[in-house]
């Protein structure tokens, strides 16, 4: 197993012990997993390989295939037996069956998706809607569907899932890059083997980016296109020639450049809106110092965040005209890794990357004749 270093950072409303340590309001870094001492804690939290966040629920995994979670527990989507309402801290799920590997992670408002061994879905939580691929709500993370839907009974053995997206009440599973299985309030037209209608043009146009909002599916692709698909149609094109767009998370919400455009522009697709007054002079310094590829945006239900350059973590106001720095490692070696959003809350993982670069060194050296004699520490 390779050394990871990585850190984890968590801000935002607490009423659920959804941040992972006793504090709510301002950014603080996440150090304690519940049962056991700080070492050892140390020890699983620099070596997190994904995050999701549900509306107050927060799961993360290890390079090794553990995973933790903490925070509301109402319906079990923390994996967690009836009678915990909240999980206080980052706690191993329990009754969680080891696996090859844990692949990917989503969480809705109130549940969460595991796949697992490339192409087992596995389900926790809220299932009102069919957000959980017909799996009841139980105290347990499950793949015990009723009855299994026919994207999931149709997957074949060296089918990989290579993407999970949950929106407040549903649900989407990419399949080899371009497949697509949805479930849940907002679900496509699908096919007779159970795989969203439309979803060929994908095979060849590249997916870039894909999201399930909630009330329908934003999708870029290697033409710079955006297409749009709910449950009245299949995909067609939304908007051309866009290079970037981002969209929130348990949210109609999103942001995007034009092809040669330097401003950012807003959009909610529940609307058919196009907000394109605003300017975002709070981001221009950040513009003229790193340039307009440098900013991702990350947006939550109720809050919106930026990255700036891999290395400063923002959180936009209301009105969008004025940044908040909550993290910043620019004049440190690590990089900011990945970004999970909840309703008011957010979360920032960063890795030190000269860990990965000392073991390729070492690697090398350890294969080079000349240096095997040598003990490197």
């Amino acid at each position: 197993m390779s050394k990871n270093n990585t850190k984890l950072f968590s801000v935002g409303r607490n009423e659920n012990s959804q941040l992972a340590r006793p504090e709510s309001g301002l950014v603080g870094e996440i150090t304690e997993i519940e049962g056991i001492d700080h070492l050892a804690s140390e020890t699983i939290l620099r070596n997190i390989k994904q995050l999701a966040s549900g509306r107050s629920h927060f799961i993360i995994t290890t390079n090794d295939n553990r995973i933790f979670s903490c925070g509301n527990n109402n319906y079990n989507q923390c994996g967690f037996p009836d009678g915990i309402a909240s999980v206080q801290k980052l706690e191993e799920i329990p009754k969680f069956p080891k696996y090859k590997t844990i692949d990917h992670i989503g969480c809705g408002w109130f549940h969460s998706i595991i796949v697992v061994d490339k192409n087992k879905v596995i389900c926790a939580g809220h299932s009102y809607f069919g957000q959980t691929f017909n799996v009841p709500e139980q105290d347990y993370f499950s793949l015990e569907y009723d009855p299994i839907p026919k994207g999931i009974m149709n997957l074949k053995e060296d089918d990989v899932i290579t993407q999970v997206s949950c929106s407040t009440f549903s649900t989407s599973l990419i399949v080899n890059g371009w497949k697509i299985i949805t479930c849940g309030e907002i679900t496509i037209p699908e096919d007779k083997d159970g795989f969203a209608i439309g979803c060929e043009m994908f095979k060849e146009n590249k997916l870039k980016y894909y999201k399930h909002l909630d009330s329908g599916i934003l999708a870029i692709c290697r033409d710079n296109n955006i297409y749009v698909a709910n449950k009245n149609d299949s995909f067609k094109v939304y908007l051309q020639n866009i290079p970037y767009f981002r969209v929130g998370h348990m949210h109609d919400r999103f942001f995007y450049r034009k092809e040669n455009d330097f401003k950012f522009y807003e959009g909610y697709i529940s609307e058919n809106q196009l907000d394109e007054d605003r300017h975002y002079l709070c981001l221009q310094p950040i513009f003229a110092k790193y340039g307009v590829n440098a900013i991702e945006f990350c947006v939550g239900n109720f809050q919106c965040y930026i990255v700036v350059n891999k290395k400063q973590f923002y959180k936009l106001n209301e009105e969008l005209d004025q940044l908040e720095l909550l993290v910043d490692v620019e004049k440190e070696t690590y990089t900011i890794k990945s970004i999970a959003t909840g309703a008011a809350n957010a979360y920032c993982l960063v890795i030190d990357n000269t860990s990965k670069s000392e073991e390729r060194m070492k690697q090398l050296l350890f294969k080079n004749v000349k240096f095997a004699d040598i003990t490197i520490l």
